[in-house]
């Protein structure tokens, strides 16, 4: 819940935030697409989405820029 509030100020849609936070918890591309039942282009979208948002290009930013790190 702390990480979808933090996650608020940046517009991200439901599921891009719901992506957002099984990257951060570290799950594996095959893990987020069996979770989300998306295909993989599908998830492709929302990353690149997600990263334009955040304004980052890699998951391993993410923390920081949402104020985690």
């Amino acid at each position: 819940m702390a990480i979808r509030l933090r996650l608020e100020p940046f517009g991200l849609t439901k599921r891009e935030a719901e992506i957002t936070m099984l990257l951060i918890e570290g799950l594996e591309r095959g893990k987020i697409l069996e979770n989300c039942q998306i295909t993989n282009n599908t998830l492709k979208t929302h990353i690149r989405q997600i990263y334009r948002k955040l304004e980052v290009t890699a998951k391993t930013e993410i923390p920081e820029r949402i104020g985690m790190a």
